[in-house]
């Protein structure tokens, strides 16, 4: 224990045997509570990116399934427009179109005289 007037005493030597025990306690308390704490944010940090990596890759596979969609539309679109363009200029049609031209001006002829 200490005497009294001792300038030289140790901060330990003011507790005594069960005093050193519960500060020892307290200070296992404190570094376990900071471990846990550390822990506990590593842990929430670990979610939070697992979070964003989900959303990210969900984000990727909706926009290549949009951008997949609408490129399948456009060639869809663009095989039709095509069919029909050359089904205007094919040469059944083109005779068709000529030989209902040259009846249509032998009507005319025909009228006129």
């Amino acid at each position: 224990m200490m005497r009294a007037g001792s300038a030289s005493a140790r901060p330990l030597e003011l507790f005594e045997d069960g005093d050193i025990s519960m500060t020892k306690r307290i200070l296992a308390g404190i570094v376990v509570g900071l471990i846990s704490v550390s822990s506990h944010a590593q842990l929430s940090q670990l979610f939070q990116s697992a979070k964003e990596q989900v959303t990210q890759a969900a984000t990727t596979q909706l926009s290549q399934g949009v951008r997949s969609a609408t490129d399948d539309a456009v060639q869809t679109t663009s095989t039709h427009a095509h069919k029909a363009i050359e089904s205007v200029h094919s040469p059944s049609s083109a005779s068709t179109t000529s030989a209902t031209a040259q009846a249509g001006d032998a009507t005319l002829g025909e009228t006129r005289r």
